[in-house]
């Protein structure tokens, strides 16, 4: 992991396979992204370094809530969410 004066740290893509990504969300019964967030964000709290900062990415991330308002705002900003291969 490296870090630049005051940017975020920046995560490997090694330090991410470390990581058991599905144990924080495994228990969840429902997949609203605030019980994401807040499923990371406690494995976070929990985790040692790298998970530690894995945890509290994909937090963050589950944490953004866009709504096509917000992207017309944005320049036109589109999520999409893909299955499958590339």
């Amino acid at each position: 992991m490296s870090s630049e004066g005051d940017e975020p740290p920046v995560i490997t893509l090694a330090e991410l396979e470390a990581c058991a990504l599905n144990e924080p969300i495994a228990g969840l019964n429902q997949a609203s992204m605030t019980a994401v967030s807040i499923a990371y964000g406690n494995a976070s709290a929990a985790a040692k370094s790298p998970c530690k900062e894995v945890f509290r990415m994909l937090a963050e991330i589950a944490g953004i809530h866009l709504t096509p308002a917000i992207g017309a705002r944005c320049g036109g900003l589109v999520l999409r969410w893909r299955t499958g291969g590339p």
